[in-house]
């Protein structure tokens, strides 16, 4: 096609891969009357986007689905054809913006996608996401095929194939990304470009830092970060009784979703929320959110940068490790596919998922066991290069994927 294509775009709320996907000048985006669609649906304009009657396509963000979450498997059936009907090429695109690697919807949703776009990563074995394994797994073995989900909830082959790999998180600390997600969010044209001369210094320091190597970084790990994952708590408790020394803390208000406990993605009981928070206190762990700056500066100070497992398995603080040249420690992501691979001894260190092996690991590293100053130069090489050629990132992860439907 040589014009843009339009598209339908039905949301309930705001989505970090949504602004992304709004960088594209092959896509035109529009809203569409709800109305129209039927079923009861309410899907609010949050980007104030110009309505249309007709869209070539739709594209179903990942907050779409806690709209029709009532529906029946047949009246869910009903609505992609009436979204099929009012489309004038009757695609559907789902885009499942979800923090984790796991998909994050029954399988009647995805039956009705023509593609489906994964954000973060893609399991190298598709078998995988019949299993429970991740940032929700019990057994916190990533990657192992332990606990099968019930009938109900495993994907057919046909579903599976049609998974297509998109961004990860951590292009959100790109200037240039953060500048579209604002203006798409109606900041005003003054907010904006305050921040992103911010933004924009923020890095240009980052740079001058890296090359003058300060301020001088310790050989000490460092986690800090919000308590949205009961292991970001359980590797702190590890690393402390073991004696490996760092700068660890839980930063932020109190939360009462904190994944990786029995309750799954439910709010917590009142009690367990004091009684998890107990622990960390014990520690003398908690402390305040800290501004941006204060908190680059904390991370240029340690060479190990810890980034566990929160809501999903990667985070900004991956791209924060690389950005800063100091070197990332993470679980083990080898059985996933991403658009700017993690590999360990290259621009990582890989810990196992239960973390039972991070404190000899960094024991390991401290002593020399690995090439440092390696890993943090590819790990900074890699990264600059990914986010140099946005446009190329926008065709890979989304632009190539629906073209080949139309």
């Amino acid at each position: 096609m040589n014009s843009p294509v339009k598209v339908g775009f039905l949301n309930r709320q705001g989505n970090l891969f949504s602004e992304i996907h709004f960088m594209s000048k092959k896509f035109d985006f529009y809203s569409i009357d709800a109305a129209r669609i039927g079923f009861d649906l309410s899907f609010p304009n949050n980007y104030s986007l110009p309505e249309i009657e007709s869209p070539d396509i739709f594209l179903l963000d990942s907050t779409f689905y806690s709209a029709i979450e009532r529906l029946s498997d047949t009246e869910t059936g009903l609505l992609f054809e009436r979204l099929r009907k009012l489309s004038k090429l009757g695609k559907i695109v789902v885009a499942d913006g979800r923090d984790q690697f796991a998909l994050n919807y029954p399988p009647k949703i995805y039956a009705h996608a023509d593609v489906i776009l994964k954000t973060n990563g893609v399991f190298k074995d598709k078998e995988l996401y019949n299993y429970a394994t991740g940032a929700l797994s019990p057994s916190k073995l990533w990657g192992q095929k332990v606990e099968l989900k019930p009938p109900s909830e495993r994907y057919s082959s046909t579903i599976l194939d049609k998974i297509k790999l998109s961004y990860p998180c951590m292009l959100a600390l790109v200037p240039r990304v953060r500048a579209k997600a604002r203006a798409v969010l109606g900041f005003t044209k003054k907010d904006r470009l305050t921040r992103y001369a911010g933004d924009m210094a923020l890095q240009a320091t980052t740079r001058v830092l890296n090359r003058l190597d300060l301020p001088r970084a310790a050989n000490l790990p460092l986690f800090i970060g919000a308590l949205n994952h009961i292991q970001r708590l359980e590797m702190i408790e590890m690393l402390t009784q073991t004696n490996v020394q760092g700068h660890y803390k839980i930063a932020g208000a109190k939360k009462n979703m904190i994944w990786g406990t029995e309750y799954g993605k439910q709010k917590l009981p009142d009690a367990v929320v004091e009684q998890i928070y107990g622990r960390a206190n014990e520690l003398s762990l908690t402390s305040p959110k800290l501004s941006k700056a204060a908190y680059m500066l904390l991370l240029r100070k340690y060479l190990f940068i810890l980034s566990p497992v929160g809501y999903g398995e990667l985070c900004f603080r991956h791209g924060e490790a690389w950005q800063n040249q100091r070197v990332l420690v993470c679980q083990d992501l080898s059985h996933v596919e991403m658009m700017l691979p993690i590999v360990h001894n290259e621009n990582a260190l890989f810990c196992k998922s239960d973390f039972s092996d991070l404190p000899k690991l960094i024991r390991d590293a401290q002593a020399g066991k690995y090439n440092l100053r390696a890993i943090q130069a590819e790990g900074y090489n890699r990264w600059n290069s990914f986010v140099r050629d946005l446009d190329s990132v926008l065709y890979q992860g989304f632009e190539k994927h629906v073209l080949e439907i139309l």
